[in-house]
């Protein structure tokens, strides 16, 4: 297996990263990048978008990626639901699920990821091997949360496509009562070196939304009382969904002993494709410079507003938890925001948040049919 997998890669992958477009069989993945392994350039494309790859040590990365491969495959075995999807498993077409795997690898890799894509490697292998399984099985049930009128939080870990999420799983913590349910934002990370990366927090498509759903959006207005911030980068300027399900995300690491949270808001595999896009575009235009420059523009503006938004979500965790505290910002130590969790929380028992992560203390662990 290991000859067939570094075959796809180098013969198949490699060429087409250099032009932009990886084809697998009638699907098109906008990943472009060009390898630089052990001082040469591999193809005589260079990507214009000059994202490179560098191999320092061929027999290091091979093993490796290998490694990364069989385990990939192996996971998407264990869960029929992701074999339904076409652009994931290709009617069972070896090659073609392969391909993916290798590809969409690069789609979540920061710059730093592919100056050292061994270190890259390991992380997404501890990534699938991280042991969620309990979680998955028996979701956590916290008390009745007075602030939101004794409804009960309760959060599990799932399983989620990889090749379309920055994760090969996803943290999903819900308010419930009799009355209803209300789904929080769900968020993507893994967990490597005792280290939990955290990629998005992000709630699924708005619905219409319930009498409970209604009812507890007007009680998360409590989560802005006393927080003052007038900046123009103001942390009351997320949504408190996000907020109290990266609060419960904090009891999650608390019980699984996790000191060091690190943000990762920025991969640049996900920024060129919105270039090519605008590429595109321009071919239908005719003034093509004004034309990209005012979408470049846009581009770079959404990219900013996004990444900082991004990252005030956890400066609000860090204002409501001054335990945990920021230890850098992007890219002064790496290129995500580095946070530090100190062993103990102090409580204040009227405090919004303070009761959500508090009825998360002394839990029930019981099986059911969470989502």
């Amino acid at each position: 297996m290991e000859e067939k997998i570094l075959n796809l890669f180098y013969q198949k992958v490699v060429p087409e990263a250099s032009t932009g477009e990886i084809h697998i069989e009638d699907w098109v993945f906008h990943i472009g990048f060009s390898v630089l392994g052990e001082g040469r350039f591999l193809t005589e494309k260079r990507n214009e978008q000059d994202i490179v790859l560098v191999i320092s040590c061929f027999s290091t990365f091979h093993s490796a990626l290998v490694e990364y491969v069989e385990k990939m495959l192996a996971w998407l075995l264990q869960y029929p639901a992701f074999q339904k999807t076409d652009s994931l498993f290709f009617d069972g077409n070896w090659d073609a699920i392969a391909t993916n795997c290798l590809a969409s690898l690069w789609v979540n890799a920061t710059s730093q990821d592919f100056l050292h894509p061994e270190n890259y490697l390991r992380r997404r292998i501890d990534f699938l091997e991280q042991e969620t399984k309990e979680e998955i099985s028996f979701p956590v049930v916290g008390g009745a949360v007075p602030s939101l009128g004794d409804s009960h939080v309760s959060y599990c870990v799932a399983p989620q496509n990889p090749c379309t999420h920055e994760t090969p799983y996803v943290f999903q913590a819900k308010i419930s009562s009799q009355e209803g349910e209300y789904l929080l934002p769900a968020i993507s990370f893994g967990i490597s070196d005792a280290i939990c990366y955290v990629y998005s927090i992000q709630a699924k498509k708005k619905q219409e939304l319930t009498p409970y759903q209604k009812k507890m959006n007007r009680l998360f207005y409590k989560a802005n009382q006393g927080v003052e911030d007038s900046s123009e980068e103001s942390i009351r300027d997320i949504s408190a969904s996000q907020i109290i399900a990266l609060t419960c995300f904090l009891d999650f690491l608390k019980k699984r002993d996790i000191q060091k949270m690190e943000a990762i808001s920025y991969l640049p595999i996900r920024y060129q494709a919105k270039s090519r896009v605008i590429e595109k575009r321009l071919k239908k235009v005719a003034d093509q410079e004004e034309v990209r420059k005012q979408l470049e523009e846009e581009r770079d503006f959404l990219q900013t507003n996004i990444s900082n938004k991004f990252l005030r979500i956890f400066r609000r965790l860090c204002y409501h938890f001054p335990e945990v505290q920021i230890q850098s910002f992007p890219y002064e130590e790496g290129e995500g925001m580095l946070f530090s969790i100190t062993e103990s929380l102090e409580q204040e028992k009227d405090h919004f948040l303070h009761q959500i992560y508090q009825s998360l203390q002394d839990v029930e662990k019981r099986k059911e049919d969470y989502l």
